[in-house]
Parts: C-alpha cells; sequence; structure tokens
C-alpha cells in the first residue's frame, strides 16, 4: 500500500464507525438482492405447474419483503456513507484552513512562465475547496466498498 493511499485511510481512521455502518448496509442490499433474484426465480418456476394461490403465497411474500428491503438498505447505505463523508470533508477543511492560515500572507505569490503572479485569496480558496471536494469521490465510490469485500 503506497503513503498516500495509507495517509488517505488514516484520515477516514475517526468516522470508521459510520464507514463500517455503511459497509454492512451495503452488504445487506446486496443479499437482499441475492434473496430477490432467488424467491423470484423460484416464483416463476412454481407458477409455470399451474398450483393454486395458496402454494404461492410464501414466495409472493417473499418477494415483496426482498424487493422492499433491497431499496431500503440501498437508500440507508447511500445515507450513511454520503453523512460520513460529509464529516470527514468537513474535519479537512478546517484542519486544512487552521493549518493554511498563518502561511497565507506570506505564500501569495505564485512562479508561473518563469515570472511571478500574485494570487488573490479567492483563487487559493476554489484550490482548496476542489481538492478537498475530489477526496468525496475517493471516500464514497473506493473506500467504502472496498470495505465490503
Amino acid at each position: 500500500m503506497n503513503a498516500t493511499l495509507r495517509r488517505l485511510i488514516q484520515l477516514a481512521w475517526p468516522i470508521r464507525n459510520w464507514m463500517l455502518l455503511a459497509a454492512l448496509l451495503g452488504s445487506c442490499t446486496i443479499l437482499s438482492g441475492i434473496g430477490l433474484l432467488t424467491t423470484s426465480a423460484y416464483l416463476i418456476s412454481v407458477a409455470a405447474l399451474h398450483p393454486s394461490v395458496a402454494a404461492l403465497n410464501v414466495a409472493i411474500v417473499g418477494v415483496r419483503f426482498f424487493g422492499i428491503a433491497r431499496g431500503t438498505f440501498r437508500y440507508l447505505e447511500r445515507l450513511v456513507s454520503h453523512r460520513a463523508t460529509f464529516r470527514l470533508l468537513a474535519r479537512l477543511r478546517v484542519w486544512f484552513y487552521s493549518a493554511l492560515e498563518p502561511l497565507i500572507p506570506a505564500h501569495l505569490l505564485e512562479q508561473m512562465d518563469g515570472q511571478q503572479h500574485e494570487l488573490r485569496s479567492g483563487d487559493l480558496l476554489r484550490r482548496a475547496v476542489s481538492d478537498i471536494d475530489t477526496l468525496q469521490n475517493f471516500y464514497i465510490r473506493v473506500l467504502a466498498p472496498r470495505w465490503l469485500l
């Protein structure tokens, strides 16, 4: 594991319980999808034999249950993973600002094309927000699904 990935995982350590909850809910979503697939396949194959509706009641209720459970678990997983990521990003923004604030007056010059150009504070803020928002995709789409495995 390279140093950058290790550092990103260390930054996510304070919200590990939220991420583990999101991974658990994601696992429940997957299991509900498997249950929906199997019960619906069973229902279709048994219904092809034209039994009474009473014989199909358990499979019908199973399809309904797994269908509703899959959507519910998916919603809860997205809710928890996004909440955890937004908490982490808020902490990163505060940390970044507190580390950068004492240095700003001395470092508002940037080298471009061999010439020094003065940076405006808005440019610096835009860069910081953009870089931290890029981490949002990492934590939601890379780190959380990896914990499912």
